[in-house]
C-alpha cells in the first residue's frame, strides 16, 4: 500500500493495465467480489487533496456540468428522484439501478433520472458516472449546498424538484441500494396515469397486504411501523402523481411554518409519509392506491435486515419515527389529504 501512496507515478502504469485485463476477464471479479479495484482507483489514483478554496471552485464548476442534460426533456412523463453518497457507503449500487433503469424501460426518453449528492464526495465519480450514461439516459445530478445527512433525506428530494421535466406525471421514489426489476415499467406505470384525468394517484411499489392483518392502517400507526420495519417492509420506493406534489406543495407553502417538510415527509422515511397519506385520502373517499411490483431492494442489505420479532418494545429510538407518530404530524398529513380530495372534486 505505501508503494502505491509514495509511488504513485510508477504503480499507476503498473497497476493500471493489470486491472483492465481481469475486469475484461470477468467484470465483476474485482468490484463486486473483492473491491480492490474501486479501493485502488478512488484512494490511491486521486490526485492530491484540495486546499478549501480549490475545492469550492471545483464544486462551483461541477454543478452546472452535472445537472445539465444533453438529453431531450420533451417526452419525460416519469421522474426518478433520489440522494445517493459514495465515500464511506459500501451498500452503494447506484450504477446497478442505472443500468437496470435503461435495461428495463420500454422508451427510454420517457424516463429521467435526478441525483442529489454532497459537496464533500467523490465529485470525479459523478462526473464519469454522468458522462457514461449520456446518451443512454436523462441524467441530472445536483450538488448540495452542505452535507444533509441520512435523517434528511426528504430536503435532498427539496433540491431536486425544481429540476423536474415540465411534462413529468410522476415522481418516483429510489435509493441507490435498488434495482428496477420489471420490463416495460414505464408503460405499465403510464397506464395507470392514464386512468386520471386530474393526475391524482399513488402507486406503491409492492404490495405488502398489510390490511390483512392491520386492518384501519390510519387508526393503528404504531402498528403501521412494526409492518413496515418488521413483519413487511414498506413498498420502499412509492410513486406518486405530480399533481399530488403540486398540491403538497401548495399547502406547505401556507401552513408549513417551520419549513420542514419536503413536502410530502417532514422525516427520511418518505415511503410511510406516503402510505399514510394515501390511506388517509382513502378513507376520505378516494382510493386513487395502485401498485407494480418493479422495485427490489439489494438483496445483499435484505439478507442482513435485522427484523423484530413483534410489536412489544417497538417504541423506536428514531428521531423519524418519533415525528412521524407525533400528533402534529399525523394531523398536518389529515389536513393535506383534505386538500387532495378538494382537488379531486374541483376537476370533475
Amino acid at each position: 500500500i505505501s508503494l502505491f501512496g509514495n509511488q504513485l507515478a510508477i504503480a499507476k502504469p503498473v497497476i493500471s493495465p493489470v486491472i483492465k485485463f481481469f475486469k475484461q476477464c470477468h467484470p465483476n471479479i474485482l468490484s463486486a467480489n473483492y473491491k480492490i479495484y474501486d479501493n485502488v482507483k478512488e484512494t490511491y489514483f486521486k490526485s492530491k487533496p484540495l486546499s478549501p478554496e480549490d475545492l469550492q471552485k471545483k464544486i462551483a464548476a461541477c454543478r452546472h456540468e452535472l445537472s445539465e442534460s444533453a438529453f431531450s426533456a420533451e417526452k419525460i412523463k416519469i421522474s426518478f428522484c433520489g440522494a445517493t453518497r459514495r465515500k464511506g457507503n459500501p451498500n452503494n449500487k447506484l450504477n446497478n439501478f442505472l443500468q437496470s433503469v435503461v435495461k428495463n424501460s420500454s422508451d427510454i426518453t420517457q424516463v429521467e433520472v435526478l441525483l442529489a449528492i454532497d459537496p464533500d464526495d467523490h465529485l470525479d465519480f459523478f462526473i464519469q458516472l454522468k458522462k457514461k450514461y449520456a446518451n443512454q439516459l436523462r441524467l441530472r445530478i445536483v450538488i448540495a449546498e452542505k452535507r444533509l445527512g441520512y435523517e434528511n433525506l426528504h430536503l435532498y428530494d427539496t433540491l431536486l424538484f425544481p429540476y423536474l421535466a415540465k411534462n413529468t406525471r410522476m415522481i418516483c421514489d429510489y435509493s441507490d441500494d435498488c434495482t428496477v426489476i420489471k420490463p416495460g415499467f414505464d408503460n405499465e406505470l403510464l397506464k395507470i396515469d392514464a386512468l386520471y384525468a386530474d393526475n391524482i394517484y399513488f402507486i406503491h411499489t409492492r404490495n405488502t397486504q398489510r390490511h390483512q392483518y392491520i386492518g384501519d392502517v390510519t387508526e393503528h400507526l404504531q402498528l403501521l411501523y412494526w409492518a413496515i420495519q418488521a413483519k413487511e417492509p414498506a413498498s420502499y420506493f412509492p410513486i406518486f402523481s405530480k399533481k399530488i406534489l403540486d398540491i403538497a406543495f401548495e399547502y406547505a407553502h401556507l401552513h408549513d411554518t417551520k419549513k420542514e417538510w419536503s413536502p410530502i415527509a417532514n422525516a427520511w422515511i418518505c415511503d410511510c409519509y406516503v402510505d399514510i397519506l394515501s390511506t388517509y385520502v382513502k378513507k376520505l373517499g378516494l382510493d386513487r392506491i395502485h401498485y407494480l411490483d418493479m422495485i427490489t431492494m439489494n438483496k445483499t442489505i435484505l439478507a442482513n435486515y435485522q427484523y423484530p420479532d413483534s410489536v412489544t418494545g417497538l417504541t423506536p429510538n428514531n428521531r423519524a419515527f418519533i415525528k412521524m407518530l407525533n400528533n402534529t404530524t399525523l394531523d398536518y398529513l389529515h389536513k393535506l389529504a383534505d386538500a387532495v380530495i378538494k382537488h379531486a372534486q374541483n376537476t370533475i
